[in-house]
């Protein structure tokens, strides 16, 4: 599988090269020039009307402006890396916003034949699926057609996501990673792992640690999983079940899918990542020390920072909190924030809610461009609590690694609530350690130094 990962609306670097980066799926120099090559002529492709729109030859989408040449971008390839899932399954995605799109190639030679092939694919797809075919003049917009008969735009097919991204003029830069995979999961996976063999009861605690607690069946030399795990899960997972409390005024989002916490409604796949992605991404760019202070000074490198997974019952209560329309603050462990209604305007509620999301998420991080911060040493003071830039530290803090976030339409504006653990923002102590990406990770952690963001399991 190979996942295109691009970041819209930043400033355009010069280079025009794949710069080598340090890659844990085996992916070379080569495969980067190629896979950057393919995807900027299927953009001049379509900026010069050549790219088919519809399955009716001819029907090309229009001549297009501002189509602007990708550069490679090693922090991207390493979040497209830790976006590729251990059973090499395609992430959720269905908003062109998340920069993503994804491809399955079968029984590929090389990596340079998954990125090629891969890539070749997306434009295909638009002869089966199409955009709105916008009129004369008009830009090309992430729509689908009118029905049969006439009358608005409708939701344009999922499908068509890798080739919108792709074809997303002020995009400038876009990082790829895959991994090769046999028919029932990642090659290299572990199967089971070196040890003594059969465990005894006596051994249970070292032989026995994937499910606590370490329990041995000395009958069969196997170890099990206990009744209390079993309940201990159960348990957890019917706590962390909500429903979104029903209201009037309040609009939870819809249109997408709801497979990664299936306990909560309210959210949708799509926006839960979303949110994760835009955190990982800035989170990636302060630990590789390329987040820019008010001073105009860059912040020094982290060297623990932490990837971020996305928690369900953290989840729960954001979706809980943000029914009631808070106002916008920084509490411990929680970032709330709001943005009027009309701020976007879109053709489908979806797109709307995102770009509002989007919104909200990119205003709790660019307060650290804007307002007094903490210093060289990224010490999180007493003068720091409750004033803007706490909203950026709490974003950065090394340590927060689980993050559960929510999205609801108000009566005037747009509420995002999203809870963090553990919490950030303690007085005295360090944002993050500074120093080398990916030097001073918690045991068992993995880090790849493209992304320096230190993954635990």
């Amino acid at each position: 599988m190979m996942i295109l990962g691009k970041l819209p609306r930043i400033a355009y670097v010069t280079s025009s090269s794949a710069t080598t980066c340090t890659s844990n799926t085996g992916v070379t120099d080569t495969a980067r020039e190629k896979a950057l090559d393919a995807i900027n002529q299927n953009r001049r492709t379509a900026v010069n009307g050549q790219l088919q729109n519809g399955n009716t030859a001819g029907t090309n989408l229009p001549h297009g402006k501002n189509m602007y040449k990708l550069d490679w971008d090693c922090g991207l390839e390493g979040l497209a890396e830790v976006l590729l899932s251990n059973d090499c399954s395609a992430p959720t995605t269905t908003l062109p916003n998340n920069g993503i799109g994804s491809a399955v190639v079968a029984n590929p030679a090389t990596m340079d034949d998954i990125f090629t092939n891969g890539i070749a694919s997306w434009p295909a797809v638009l002869t089966g699926s199409a955009l709105n075919q916008p009129a004369p003049g008009a830009s090309v917009t992430y729509d689908g057609p009118p029905p049969q008969g006439g009358g608005n735009p409708t939701a344009p097919d999922a499908t068509l996501v890798p080739i919108a991204n792709m074809i997303q003029g002020k995009t400038t830069k876009v990082g790829c990673s895959a991994r090769k995979c046999t028919t029932d999961g990642l090659l290299g996976d572990t199967i089971y792992e070196a040890g003594n063999g059969v465990c005894q009861s006596s051994t249970a605690a070292q032989d026995c640690t994937t499910y606590p607690p370490p329990t041995c069946d000395i009958n069969t030399g196997l170890c099990v999983v206990t009744d209390a795990t079993t309940t201990a899960t159960a348990t957890t997972t019917a706590a962390a079940a909500t429903t979104a409390a029903s209201s009037t005024s309040v609009v939870y989002p819809t249109g997408g899918t709801n497979s990664r916490c299936t306990q909560n409604t309210g959210m949708t796949d799509e926006l839960r990542y979303l949110f994760r992605d835009m955190h990982n991404y800035r989170r990636s760019q302060t630990a590789l020390g390329k987040t820019v202070k008010n001073t105009g000074r860059y912040l020094p490198s982290s060297s623990n920072m932490q990837y971020m997974r996305y928690n369900c019952p953290m989840e729960a209560t954001a979706i809980q909190l943000a029914a009631t329309c808070p106002t916008p603050s920084t509490q411990a462990g929680r970032l709330i924030g709001q943005v009027p209604i009309g701020t976007y305007t879109f053709t489908t509620a979806t797109q709307e809610v995102g770009e509002e999301l989007i919104y909200i998420v990119k205003s709790w991080w660019r307060v650290v461009r804007q307002v007094s911060g903490p210093g060289m040493k990224v010490t999180f003071k007493a003068q720091h609590v409750g004033t803007p830039i706490a909203s950026f530290t709490q974003m950065a803090w090394a340590a927060s690694r689980r993050l559960g976030c929510a999205v609801v339409r108000c009566p005037t504006v747009y509420t995002a609530v999203c809870n963090y653990n553990p919490s950030g923002n303690v007085v005295g102590q360090q944002i993050y350690t500074p120093g080398t990406p990916c030097t001073a990770c918690a045991a068992g952690s993995t880090c790849n130094p493209s992304q320096a963001l230190c993954t635990l399991p």
